[in-house]
Parts: C-alpha cells; sequence; structure tokens
C-alpha cells in the first residue's frame, strides 16, 4: 500500500529528521515468506516511485530486516490454520522523505537490540522499528545534490579516484 504524505504547512527546524513525501508499507505475518513478499514491496514500490536503479540495495537491506524480524519474533515453521499458535506480525516500509533518502524499516513485536550497525528505536507500545537509509541517486547515476546548511569552503584538493571521475563523465554525456 502507498501513501501520498501532505507536505507539512509549518517550518521544521533543521535538526529534525525530515518528513516523508511518499510512505508504502505491508503487514506480514513473521514467517519465512515474509522475505520474498517484502522484497516485491520493495521492487514494485520502487518502480512506481521512479527509483529502478534502488532495488538491488533497497532489496539486500529489506531482505536483512525482515530475516531478522522473522528470526527473533516469529514463528519458524507455518502454523497449521487449526492451531491455536499466537502469530507474531511485522511491518516492511519504504519511505521517500524530502531530502532525497530511501528509508527502509521493518517494525516487529521483538525488544531485543538489532545487531552493532543498524539504527533502530522502540516503539512505545512494544516492539521496535529497525531501519537503514539509502541515498537516491539522480537519473544518470550521480549523487542527488543534498543542500548543505553552510556555504561549501574552496579547496586545492584534486579528485583522483577514477570510479568518481568515471561516474562523472558518463553523467555529463547523458545530459
Amino acid at each position: 500500500m502507498t501513501v501520498t504524505v501532505d507536505a507539512p504547512t509549518q517550518e521544521i527546524p533543521m535538526q529534525q529528521r525530515p518528513q516523508p513525501k511518499v510512505v508504502s508499507y505491508l503487514t506480514l505475518v513473521a514467517l519465512p515468506t515474509a522475505v520474498s513478499c517484502a522484497r516485491s514491496l520493495t521492487y514494485v514500490t520502487l518502480q512506481d516511485w521512479k527509483l529502478p536503479h534502488l532495488i538491488d540495495a533497497a532489496s539486500k537491506v529489506m531482505d536483512e530486516l525482515v530475516t531478522m524480524a522473522v528470526e527473533t519474533t516469529g514463528t519458524p515453521d507455518a502454523p497449521a490454520l487449526h492451531t491455536s499458535t499466537m502469530l507474531s506480525y511485522i511491518q516492511a516500509r519504504l519511505m521517500l522523505l524530502d531530502d532525497g533518502r530511501l528509508i527502509v524499516e521493518v517494525v516487529d513485536q521483538g525488544s531485543e537490540r538489532p545487531p552493532e550497525g543498524w539504527q533502530f528505536y522502540y516503539l512505545r507500545g512494544g516492539g521496535k522499528a529497525v531501519w537503514h537509509d539509502i541515498q537516491t541517486t539522480t537519473v544518470s547515476g550521480l549523487p542527488r545534490r543534498v543542500p548543505s546548511q553552510r556555504p561549501a569552503q574552496p579547496t586545492d584538493e584534486v579528485i583522483r579516484d577514477p570510479e568518481v571521475l568515471r561516474l562523472v563523465r558518463e553523467g555529463l554525456e547523458k545530459l
């Protein structure tokens, strides 16, 4: 499900987290099959948002987050429909922020901290959200510019990274 979020009507201080422009989410039972469903959500959403170049990176992040959520809160095997097994739910989310970042987030009912390197927060009603942000790029493959709060300072440094120079050249050729 994709939800369009209206831009805030009042100015938000720069220190606060940017607001999402659009959000796409899917609530799933915490079973191993949830991984492929979340991957499908990622593919369809990023195609719809005209960000197909982010599908591979976002899918890898989503796979890892959903796998962790299923392992910590889910049922190892699919329960029979006639059993009274309490099922745990997770929610896979994609958020495109107004500053150009893509947030891949999974909410689960667990309370244990995720492995080192993942950003997370606990929810008031219990559970946690684990997330990772991905910097979007322009159609040419160059990084999207994010306005700085302070003016750039001149530098005498010369960029000699062949990969960066190749991306710049390819981006300019596409203009």
